[in-house]
């Protein structure tokens, strides 16, 4: 049965969401400047091509001087703009389903998690928000425009940029996207995909055969940017695209995965996210498995392509969050397209009073996931 809130509860809970979206960011809003992230942005095409050099060779050729303050005001704008297209979608959705009160409920998991703003403002100036909205203005396209030629050059052009913006994008943004697309517009679009695949692979290819730039030009190259930049620049990010950094990375991986803090950090992430959001996935598998619809939940499987990362970067929780953010991303969409599906979340959210309660204000309490430290703002309290 479909649980209608009232007319005068409709403002009540988007004046929750508005309060909720407010805490959320408040808490995970960093008191530093994340220089380190903020560095990538003066990596451009000045000596040739390099992975990761696609906004700092923007800037460069509107000559524009990115600051950190400039870099925060644009990663605050693209946080701000994606949480105003969820918001947009959320509202749809509760109009869409008669105000169920499982779709408020699904609103706030999304306002308040770690893994969404939180994170985004916390880990502000990564590239990878300008490679988000990449992404997800081809999941525009895919929506609006039909099957067919244009529909691929604009997905296609738009994942390639991303991939040229982070190259992490390929698992980060590109399943979910690719994901989409086939739900869209069903299997006659198989060659389309096909080509869309092997688009990606060739980029791919591209990016690591020769987006790694010589390591004996990396001190010339750096002190030429720290220069201009004004002394702030961080070296050792500055030299993720000169060659070696990979096996660094690797490295680095295989010391910090099995440390003992990075075990107990696994380990609240497990009880304040994976688990309660598990528990969620899991009932509602079982909801629409009795509606005959189990398949529709294989939508959402390429959100966890992020988790793929763990192989190569240390990041572990920024792929955490953007997992998370992508389940989310298409569970929205999937709801918007099947009110079976729909229905039968919202069934469980609204019987699941202690989940939602337990991520949202474990999430609020414990601010944003950070990208080596779990939840860099909480003080647990481990041995």
């Amino acid at each position: 049965m479909v649980s209608r809130t009232a007319p005068g509860e409709v403002w009540g809970f988007a004046l929750l969401y508005l309060l909720v979206s407010g805490l959320a960011v408040w808490r995970s809003l960093p008191w530093w400047t994340p220089v380190y992230a903020n560095t990538a942005w003066w990596i451009d095409y000045e000596q040739g091509f390099v992975k990761r050099g696609l906004v700092g060779e923007v800037l460069r050729q509107w000559e524009l001087v990115p600051d950190a303050g400039w870099i925060r005001g644009v990663s605050l704008s693209l946080t701000a703009a994606v949480w105003l297209l969820f918001t947009c979608l959320f509202w749809r959705l509760y109009r869409q389903s008669g105000c169920d009160r499982g779709v408020a409920w699904l609103a706030l998991l999304f306002a308040a998690s770690s893994a969404t703003l939180q994170h985004m403002v916390l880990d502000e100036g990564r590239l990878d928000m300008p490679a988000l909205a990449l992404v997800l203005l081809a999941m525009g396209a895919v929506h609006g425009l039909r099957q067919g030629a244009l529909l691929f050059a604009v997905v296609t052009v738009l994942a390639w940029l991303a991939l040229w913006v982070h190259e992490a994008s390929l698992l980060l943004f590109i399943p979910p996207l690719l994901s989409w697309w086939v739900y869209r517009h069903g299997r006659a679009g198989w060659g389309w995909y096909g080509a869309f695949v092997a688009c990606m692979a060739l980029n791919m290819a591209l990016v690591l055969g020769f987006g790694a730039r010589d390591g004996g030009l990396l001190e010339q190259d750096f002190a030429r940017q720290q220069a201009l930049a004004g002394g702030w620049l961080v070296r050792e990010s500055f030299a993720v695209v000169y060659a070696g950094s990979g096996q660094q990375n690797w490295a680095w991986v295989l010391e910090r995965v099995m440390a003992r803090d990075q075990l107990f950090d696994h380990l609240a992430l497990a009880v304040f996210c994976i688990v309660p959001y598990g528990w969620l996935g899991g009932l509602w598998l079982r909801q629409l498995h009795r509606t005959g619809q189990a398949r529709l939940l294989w939508v959402c499987v390429p959100a966890l392509a992020a988790l793929g990362l763990y192989a190569v970067a240390i990041d572990f929780y920024r792929w955490w969050a953007w997992a998370v953010f992508n389940l989310h991303g298409l569970t929205l969409l999937l709801c918007l397209c099947d009110r079976r599906a729909c229905a039968s979340l919202c069934q469980v959210l609204r019987t699941q009073g202690w989940a939602v309660a337990w991520l949202v204000l474990g999430s609020l309490y414990l601010g944003g996931l950070g990208w080596d430290v779990a939840y860099p703002l909480a003080d647990l309290p481990w041995p």
